[in-house]
């Protein structure tokens, strides 16, 4: 654990969206369902694009159409000659906003760390609710998978990897390759190997619908929108679903290794530290870090301490796949 875990979540999210914007911003108002998609251009505008890794090649691949909706991806690569480790990063956003664009910039920096990177541009709440993003997310998995060799990945398995609602999504799928949730039609591949889960990263995750009523923190007003736009009118009858709400996993001794970090300040602190006491009862080889001094999205930020806990986890992903830089 890094750092003391006492802090308070701030009142606000205007602090860490004007780190990201790098600029005094205040947060767009959610007060409709149609506000959230109203909202995406706001979270557009805030993708840092700057100084990105030159060392990377970056492809843009469509992997299925489905009901006249494309699914397609970003794949990083490193210059290196592979075979490199596979990882499947996915963006956040509350399920309702967010881009791979706007996590382009911490997925190309794995990427020149030696691993060929998907992001999947997984289908948003309320045009795409629950589990629409869950099978976008496993079928962009077993796609990744099964072209690992084109994709000069080696075939030992895929890491899974997301921030705030894409980290719900990454603990999602790795819930529902376990079998949770039952059968997911769109998230079928015909003929997609088996697939072995080397290890999940999950970033200031959004990790339980019944957590985010208990401590909305700096959530308050969004967190009923989420509900309503993701899960639909009958969420009460979902929120206990491990694929909405994966702290609910009936699977967790069945987890590989997994790094759960998040901010002392981020309202989303208790979902990391029930996540990391499920896992590590289930006897599941568990980190949690909790840093000082930082609130949600920081993979983003510049600032020492955000750059230390992101050098920790690729220091641990490193020893998981052996890779060295």
């Amino acid at each position: 654990m890094s750092g003391p875990a006492a802090a308070r979540p701030r009142p606000s999210n205007a602090g860490w969206m004007s780190e990201l914007a790098a600029a005094d911003v205040t947060p767009p108002r959610r007060e409709k369902i149609s506000d959230l998609a109203a909202s995406r251009p706001f979270f557009e505008r805030m993708a840092d694009l700057s100084d990105l890794p030159t060392d990377v090649t970056v492809e843009e691949v469509t992997l299925r159409e489905r009901d006249g909706t494309p699914l397609t991806a970003e794949v990083y690569r490193p210059a290196a000659p592979g075979p490199h480790p596979l990882l499947l990063h996915i963006h956040g956003g509350g399920y309702c906003v967010g881009s791979v664009r706007g996590d382009r910039k911490v997925a190309m920096e794995q990427a020149a760390r030696g691993y060929v990177v998907v992001s999947p541009e997984y289908g948003l709440a309320p045009e795409h609710p629950f589990p629409w993003a869950v099978e976008d997310c496993v079928f962009t998995a077993r796609w990744a998978v099964s072209q690992a060799e084109s994709l000069g990945a080696d075939d030992r398995g895929v890491i899974l990897e997301g921030g705030s609602a894409g980290a719900g999504l990454a603990a999602a799928t790795m819930n529902a390759l376990l079998g949770e949730g039952g059968p997911l039609p769109g998230a079928e591949l015909p003929g997609a190997p088996e697939i072995t889960v080397r290890g999940v990263v999950l970033l200031y995750g959004m990790l339980s619908f019944p957590l985010l009523y208990s401590h909305s923190g700096s959530n308050v007003g969004s967190v009923e929108l989420w509900h309503r736009a993701y899960l639909g009118p009958h969420y009460t009858t979902k929120v206990h679903d491990p694929l909405a709400s994966p702290l609910y996993t009936t699977q967790a001794a069945r987890w590989p290794a997994t790094y759960l970090s998040c901010g002392a300040e981020d309202s989303f602190l208790r979902h990391t530290l029930e996540m990391t006491t499920v896992l590590a009862e289930a006897g599941v080889s568990t980190t949690c870090s909790v840093v000082a001094d930082l609130d949600h999205g920081y993979a983003k930020f510049n600032r020492p301490p955000a750059r230390a806990e992101m050098a920790r986890i690729q220091s641990w992903l490193d020893s998981l796949t052996e890779v060295t830089e």
